[in-house]
């Protein structure tokens, strides 16, 4: 998970400044399918 939003970071200069502005924060999660929860990771 760490790695993709680490790539996310990386790929997206446009997504990379809006966070570094404090405009978003990119953060990991996992949705699962069968009970439609969805758990953020620190």
């Amino acid at each position: 998970m760490k790695a993709v939003i680490a790539q996310i970071r990386t790929g997206s200069p446009l997504l990379a400044k809006a966070e570094t502005d404090g405009k978003m924060t990119i953060v990991g999660a996992v949705y699962k399918i069968a009970s439609g929860t969805v758990t953020f990771l620190p």
